[in-house]
């Protein structure tokens, strides 16, 4: 078995593999308690398994509800979502954004309020975007069927038809 075999078991790749093969690979992996390097994974792949969910006040009722469904949706999906509170602030919002460009998201969803139109933070957003991150942004009125909404921003995110 070539190194190349286990590569693709263990980062899930698309190409065919034996299930004889498959099933040592796992077995070998589980017994040296191997986990992948997502970090690199995320370089390999241009994008990581994060989902990034930023709201201004967490406290809000609106997206605590939100935040349990996309938690539950993303979790389904194989991702994992990161939630960030800006308060409001501008300037914490850019830095936020700017810092999950280091983790390359594969998504991220914008909850009402945040800043995003123009300046520094649209900046931030173009250029999470241009780097193939996929961007779903949340009205008030959107949160109003928690669990649909959240399943509709993930089938964005992961870049799958509306049903």
């Amino acid at each position: 078995m070539s190194l190349a075999t286990a590569s693709r078991v263990l980062n899930g790749s698309n190409r065919k593999v034996a299930d004889s093969y498959r099933v040592r690979v796992e077995a070998a992996a589980t017994k040296l308690g191997y986990t992948a390097n997502v970090a690199a994974q995320a370089i390999a792949r241009g994008a990581s398994a994060i989902t990034a969910f930023i709201v201004t006040d967490m406290t809000d009722a609106r997206f605590g509800a939100l935040t349990r469904a996309l938690s539950r949706e993303t979790e389904a999906a194989g991702l994992i979502l990161t939630v960030a509170e800006t308060g409001g602030d501008a300037e914490r919002e850019r830095k936020i954004l700017q810092t999950l460009r280091g983790q390359r998201p594969q998504g991220l969803i914008l909850g009402a309020g945040v800043a995003g139109v123009e300046g520094p933070v649209a900046a931030e957003i173009s250029a999470l975007q241009a780097m193939g991150t996929r961007l779903v942004t949340f009205a008030p009125e959107d949160a109003a069927d928690d669990a649909d909404a959240a399943a509709r921003a993930i089938r964005v995110i992961r870049n799958l038809p509306e049903d």
